[in-house]
């Protein structure tokens, strides 16, 4: 479906999706992470367009391309994921499925880095440089926590 005209998608999506009877659960929403995307008064479950999403990122990779590396290399890998799917001729539902199971850790570690405002590039880095103590205390090497241990005596004395 296409619409036009001057309202923006999100309350064209209001203007469908009011006709939608109400007991049907949430409908799933592809757009990208603009607000006026979203539709007022209405529930979906909005998923973002990962093709936007990593856009954002080229566009800015020659000027940081260390950390655009490392996402890029990794939504690489859910691309990749995907095509498997499709060539698989996978249903919506086994589609939705599999990338669960093996674009979702990838996915997880991006914005669990996002959410703690670490870089994911020098967060993966860190645990390679320590992984030794990464697995003796997998506590003290979450994305929130990662940098007051690497601030603490015990990693200034093994980084010595």
């Amino acid at each position: 479906m296409f619409l036009s005209g001057r309202q923006h998608a999100g309350e064209n999506l209001r203007d469908v999706l009011s006709h939608r009877a109400e007991t049907l659960t949430a409908p799933i929403q592809m757009c990208d992470a603009l607000s006026r995307n979203l539709p007022a008064d209405l529930k979906t479950i909005v998923a973002h367009c990962l093709a936007h999403g990593r856009r954002q990122f080229v566009d800015v990779a020659e000027s940081f391309p260390d950390e655009c590396r490392y996402v890029l290399e990794s939504l690489a890998v859910v691309y990749r994921n995907d095509a498997t799917a499709r060539e698989q001729k996978m249903s919506s539902s086994a589609r939705r499925h599999f990338h669960q199971i093996n674009s979702g850790p990838v996915m997880s570690l991006i914005h669990i880095c996002e959410l703690c405002v670490a870089n994911p590039f020098d967060y993966l880095t860190e645990l390679e440089r320590h992984a030794d103590e990464l697995t003796a205390n997998p506590r003290d090497w979450m994305p929130w926590n990662y940098r007051a241990t690497l601030a603490g005596p015990a990693a200034s004395s093994v980084a010595g």
